[in-house]
């Protein structure tokens, strides 16, 4: 039947009625409901839908298969093959679907197969064990939204629910700001836009939930994209196999928040392949307990694509490993860490145009991380690219760096004005300069221990070309011992040096270490600004000895003694000042405890 309101069946106000096992198809409405309306608004009015088939049915604006209102609660129906302008299943608000199926239904706008638009306060649908699948919106010259759902007031609550095989312009799965518990978006595809799983466009919530394998095409968030300065909670979750074409792989999120929820083998083409976050510092997007793995930015060894696992993101005690970019910041690019682990992630160049760096992080800050077998080597004939296995342009305090590799500063490539305090940079192997520590910048109050080069010079630490000058590398109350130089410097390469051991190191002896002041080389004269070159007396952990000539023998400066700055501390947690200050980067104290090195 033809009819504007409701084609096949339609309930007024103050009706009720059921429907049981009924088929209501091939039914046309202008307005509203081409299989069925029903908008009732007094207390106990409304429909009851029951194992029923609304299909096949047309609507010129609103709900090709249904539209309705309060009242209305569907139960185990199927709606499939509908075609409205918004809402192709089903249009409205208030409403309860239960253990549904809304298949193939397709809007020329918004809503392939469900849209709740404009809602109010106190509006809301529930859809509980649903099944959105196969659902069209389409319209690129109107931006075509929500190929799934359309939720542009974030009333729509998701439990246990499927949505898959969904597509649209904007928003292949779900366009607005749904909450969703225990739900699999999966497959669904945004073709000219960002948010292949979802485009979440206001607060929303994503609990218990898997999305996974959706696309957008040419756009940003493959599998998630939020917009900035609007909460969106994730939690216990898993994003993964999601592919953007342009930026965030897994996710692109400003003002998320992450909780235990692993994002994982996400690809983008450009930036940022498990999460992209934001610049703005307020927008960045916080991962707490998170596992960020297996994620790869860049296609082409031409362009440049950043943080294979996050890029401007704040990440709180989460694994990031196995991640990979053809760029910088395999597993970080410009990112806050505190408490985490970043292991097995490669920033690589395959012989073309672009430079790689950082293949743990690049940039940024960290805390009290682990940086872990990371790699940054070049596979091409290029000399400025390769650097920072561990680090690349990063500052931060308590942090350990092993096992890494670089062409160029294995465990760390530092950049005028970065800072190291209190970290152990230990077993890290450069094939050119700086197994430890290259380039410019300042380390405080670390050990650089056992780590080696293969080429060129500096198996602990070395300046070079990063740096504005030879010495632009300064290391302070710092322990170089056990490097490895092959034939060459095994210690240190110009580098300049404030209370600091060198010492043990295989290879040729440190070469042009200036100035030195308060320091232990076997190549300083003893007594020039307090500079000693008899044996510093190191234990196995690499502290001082008792009667080791480094004790009481440093320059002391106002930090050592300022409880608000992290060097005030030395690299096992001591006092920097124990009567006066010590050389090298523990501090001797009779009965301290043990420390654990990686070695």
């Amino acid at each position: 039947s033809s009819t504007s309101l409701g084609g096949g069946v339609y309930i007024s106000n103050n009706d009720v009625l059921t429907l049981s096992r009924c088929v209501v198809t091939n039914n046309t409405s202008a307005d509203f409901g081409g299989g069925i309306s029903t908008y009732a608004m007094r207390a106990g009015a409304g429909a009851l839908v029951v194992d029923t088939l609304v299909a096949g049915n047309t609507c010129g604006n609103r709900g090709g298969g249904v539209s309705g209102g309060l009242g209305l609660v569907l139960d185990s129906c199927i709606v499939s093959n509908n075609v409205a302008t918004r809402g192709g299943g089903v249009f409205g608000l208030n409403y309860t679907a239960r253990d549904c199926t809304f298949a193939d239904n397709t809007a020329t706008y918004i809503g392939g197969g469900l849209s709740a638009l404009d809602a109010a306060s106190g509006d809301s649908v529930l859809c509980v064990g649903c099944h959105v699948v196969g659902n069209l919106a389409t319209n690129v010259a109107k931006n075509a939204s929500g190929g799934g759902i359309y939720d542009n007031k974030g009333v729509v609550r998701l439990e246990s629910c499927t949505l898959a095989g969904n597509t649209s312009n904007i928003g292949g799965g779900i366009y607005g700001g749904t909450n969703m518990v225990s739900t699999v978006v999966s497959n669904n595809c945004a073709t000219t836009g960002s948010g292949g799983g979802a485009y979440f466009l206001g607060v929303a919530s994503v609990e218990r939930s898997t999305i996974v394998s959706n696309r957008a095409e040419v756009g940003n968030g493959g599998g998630l994209y939020t917009t900035a300065n609007k909460p969106v909670a994730v939690a216990g979750s898993t994003i993964a196999f999601n592919y953007a074409g342009g930026t965030g792989g897994g996710a692109q999120a400003p003002s998320a928040t992450f909780t235990n929820t692993t994002i994982s083998s996400n690809r983008a083409v450009s930036h940022g392949a498990g999460i992209y976050g934001s610049q703005t510092a307020s927008q960045r997007p916080v991962l707490r307990g998170c596992t960020v793995a297996g994620n790869a930015a860049g296609v082409n060894k031409d362009r440049a694509a950043n943080g294979g696992g996050l890029w401007y993101a704040a990440a709180y005690d989460t694994e990031i490993s196995g991640n990979a970019t053809f760029g910088t910041g395999a597993g970080a690019r410009d990112c806050l860490l505190t408490g985490c682990t970043l292991s097995g992630n490669a920033a690589a160049d395959i012989g073309g145009s672009v430079s790689c760096f950082g293949g743990g992080a690049y940039g940024g800050f960290a805390t009290n991380c682990v940086f872990s077998g990371n790699t940054a080597l070049r596979q091409g004939s290029r000399n400025d690219s390769g650097g920072g296995g561990g680090m690349y342009g990063v500052s931060g305090v308590g942090n350990v760096l092993y096992g890494n590799e670089a062409r160029l500063g294995a465990g760390a490539f530092l950049v005028a004005g970065n800072v190291l305090a209190n970290c152990v940079i230990s077993n890290n192997v450069a094939t050119s300069n700086g197994g430890g520590a290259y380039g410019a910048g300042s380390v405080y109050n670390s050990l650089v221990v056992g780590n080696g080069i293969s080429d060129a010079a500096g198996g602990g630490a070395a300046a070079g070309a990063a740096g504005t000058s030879a010495s632009s590398l300064v290391l302070v109350n710092c322990t170089v011992a056990g490097n490895d130089g092959g034939a060459a410097r095994g210690g240190l390469y110009l580098v300049a040096v404030t209370n600091t051991i060198s010492w043990g190191n295989s290879g040729l002896d440190d070469a042009n270490v200036s100035p030195a002041v308060s320091s232990c080389s076997s190549i300083l004269t003893e007594g020039v600004n307090n500079n000693i070159n008899s044996n510093p007396k190191l234990d196995d952990r690499y502290a001082l000895r008792r009667g080791s000539p480094c004790v009481n023998a440093a320059t002391e400066f106002g930090w050592m003694t300022d409880a608000n700055d992290a060097r005030s501390r030395d690299v096992f947690g001591n006092a920097r000042v124990n009567a006066a200050p010590d050389m090298g980067a523990a501090e001797f104290y009779p009965a301290r405890g043990m420390a654990v090195l990686f070695r």
